[in-house]
């Protein structure tokens, strides 16, 4: 199971990472490179990434309109006449830049100036590129239209001009700053997760009743047998949530990229648009699952740690390493006739009595030891009630035993207590207490 898990997440990163590394690589290099000052002719400059000084706009109009309001304009096309070359070049603009460049329009074909290098002209910075047919179709009407400050002879060499290119001020090979940098971030996050996924591939699995055949005798010290007598329950309960875990995880995963991406398609987003936004945010977010995923696998369901979380535990709890040694060899003489295995809906104790210590091991790690020598009565209660998070009730049931020890000077409630989920767990306490300490502690119900 973890074989395949492993097998599909490193696929799936490999790919990711492969498609926007593909994607994006080329325009994030031109980025950290930077732009170059457009000094050459256009067909040289073709591709790359430049700086150009926009001076003489002539002429605009609508490049792009939004998906949900087709008459309301989001990008708008400038032609441009380059004095210098003689040829005309299309910048497209944002509808937040379209007043600076109606200006410098305004302000460059003023009837009493001919000379618009007077004007201060707008840096424009863009990947350059050919443009097709139906752009260079917008762009002959746009100067032929009575808005348009072309001339006559503009107009000629407009028509006779063979190739046209375009810059989007800010875009390189049609891709924003942000878009770059989000695909570059979705692709390293994916290379790394495919680093991390790939080796276990090769790791081995355990069988799914390998836990179970361990032998009734363990070799070691007290400690170490009674840990491995944990293992037993351990092991198949940590496989069982952990696939819980996965399952959950692959909906997130799957939910996590469908939201942004069915949002680009409701509103018409085109494809390029939503490669660009709407994927990697999505796939993001589906990193951040795989991610929490992983690491609850290795921290929340991971046997080993579970049983490092119980030895530290024990120690803090008894006073030195002869203790946790007598704790355990009591324990497991207890063990050997009887102990309990508490399955709740998520978590799961181990419950055992001996003749001095009661102990209850839960699945996250915690311990909760009692010295009956210290005991003086066991008081059982049921306590039932809601729970309100938000607007959201939650009813719950536990099973209570209130210790409380001898010579305790606390005057009201327990010293202690051990809350169950289920009413066999008690039941099993204190019928281990009659067993072992009958005549010496009071048990009482409420």
């Amino acid at each position: 199971m973890k074989k395949a898990i492993c097998g599909a997440v490193a696929a799936f990163a490999l790919a990711v990472a492969a498609f926007f590394g593909v994607y994006a690589g080329s325009p994030f290099i031109q980025l950290l490179s930077g732009p170059v000052p457009l000094t050459g002719s256009f067909e040289e400059a073709k591709g790359a990434y430049v700086e150009y000084q926009a001076v003489w706009p002539v002429a605009s109009y609508g490049a792009e309109y939004y998906s949900g309001d087709p008459d309301r304009v989001s990008k708008w096309g400038y032609v441009l006449y380059d004095e210098e070359r003689e040829e005309f070049l299309n910048v497209v603009v944002s509808d937040r830049m379209n007043s600076s460049f109606r200006s410098l329009m305004r302000s460059a074909n003023q009837a009493d100036d001919s000379n618009p290098s007077k004007v201060t002209p707008i840096t424009v910075k863009g990947t350059l590129l050919p443009m097709e047919d139906f752009q260079i179709d917008k762009v002959l009407s746009a100067l032929v239209n009575g808005d348009s400050k072309s001339t006559r002879q503009m107009d000629e060499k407009a028509f006779a001009q063979e190739s046209w290119y375009t810059v989007e001020l800010g875009r390189i090979q049609g891709l924003g700053a942000g878009n770059i940098w989000l695909m570059v971030v979705t692709a390293v996050l994916n290379g790394v997760i495919f680093m991390v996924a790939f080796p276990g591939l090769f790791k081995r699995e355990k069988t799914e009743g390998e836990a179970d055949v361990l032998s009734e005798e363990f070799a070691g010290s007290g400690m170490d047998q009674l840990m491995a007598l944990q293992r037993v329950w351990l092991e198949p309960w940590n496989r069982k949530m952990g696939n819980k875990n996965i399952n959950t995880s692959v909906f997130c995963v799957l939910f996590s990229i469908a939201v942004p991406v069915g949002i680009g398609l409701a509103v018409k987003i085109s494809l390029p648009g939503i490669l660009a936004l709407h994927l990697p945010l999505g796939l993001l977010i589906a990193d951040v699952f795989i991610y929490t995923a992983w690491l609850t696998q290795r921290v929340s369901f991971n046997t080993g740690k579970t049983i490092a979380a119980f030895r530290r535990n024990i120690r803090k709890m008894l006073s030195s390493e002869e203790a946790c040694e007598e704790f355990a060899e009591d324990i497991l003489e207890g063990a050997r006739n009887a102990s309990f295995r508490e399955q709740g809906k998520n978590s799961m104790n181990w419950v055992a009595v001996g003749d001095r210590y009661w102990t209850v091991l839960r699945c996250g790690g915690m311990v909760h030891i009692v010295d009956a020598n210290q005991v003086e009565k066991v008081e059982t209660v049921t306590e039932s009630g809601q729970i309100r998070v938000g607007k959201v009730r939650t009813s719950y049931i536990q099973h209570i035993a209130g210790i409380y020890f001898k010579n305790s000077t606390r005057k009201k409630g327990c010293d202690y207590s051990l809350v169950f989920e289920s009413e066999e767990a008690l039941g099993f306490l204190v019928a281990q207490i009659r067993k072992h300490r009958n005549d010496t502690i009071e048990i009482t119900a409420l």
